[in-house]
């Protein structure tokens, strides 16, 4: 009976997530959108998807939660976390435990700063 209580605790645990995902969901990498989009959300999906939603998002919905702002890329909040400690918004650095290599942290501001 303990583990099968023990085996229900577990697998609601995972039930209840509401920002992180384990897996790497297609939705963020849509076929449609700018090439810049496309570019961007790739290197999103692989970079973020283990403690972050960001690859369910479009890209609308990213700039109506705050985390990045159309056409600034210095005053995005996904943009700035890659910089890490050297950025104006954050001292956090982006991927926790992991690094992002330049191409990939231009691509996100190329992106960003594309957006009308």
């Amino acid at each position: 009976m303990r583990s099968t209580f023990i085996a229900f605790i577990l697998l609601c645990t995972g039930c209840f997530q509401t920002e992180n995902s384990n897996s790497q969901d297609a939705a963020f990498a849509p076929d449609s959108g700018t090439p810049e989009f496309q570019a961007a959300s790739a290197v999103i999906a692989q970079a973020c998807f283990n403690c972050h939603d960001y690859h369910t998002k479009t890209e609308e919905q990213l700039i109506a939660a705050g985390l990045v702002v159309a056409g600034d890329a210095e005053a995005s909040e996904i943009y700035g976390r890659l910089q890490g400690s050297t950025g104006s918004i954050t001292p956090k650095d982006m991927p926790d435990n992991a690094s992002i290599g330049a191409a990939d942290v231009e691509k996100i501001k190329t992106w960003i700063n594309s957006i009308p």
